[in-house]
């Protein structure tokens, strides 16, 4: 199996013109590139995404009712109040399994 250094250095050299004069910038754009396309994680857009945890979702509806009520609320106190109401949210699920 070939190196992924040998590929990026192999991947470098084909990009090069070489009756071209580089400047040291262009000379590491192209290296920079050619190590992107080599190190990237391909397999990043074949996984699959885990669903939404319950806090994911009890947020994203929280923060859209309070957007709602209060459509000046920026984003931080939005995100302070729903997280208040999960805690609250919480606590009552972990309540009512005790009894």
């Amino acid at each position: 199996m070939e190196s992924k250094n040998k590929k990026v250095l192999e991947s470098f050299s084909s990009k090069l013109d070489l009756t071209k004069s580089y400047k040291l910038s262009e000379l590491k754009k192209i290296l920079e590139v050619s190590y992107a396309e080599i190190y990237k994680k391909k397999d990043d857009k074949d996984k699959e995404k885990k669903p939404p945890s319950a806090y994911n979702n009890f947020i994203r509806e929280t923060m859209k009712k309070i957007k709602s009520d209060d459509p000046s609320a920026d984003n931080k106190n939005l995100m302070i109040k729903a997280a208040a109401l999960w805690k609250e949210h919480k606590e009552s699920l972990a309540n009512k399994n005790d009894e």
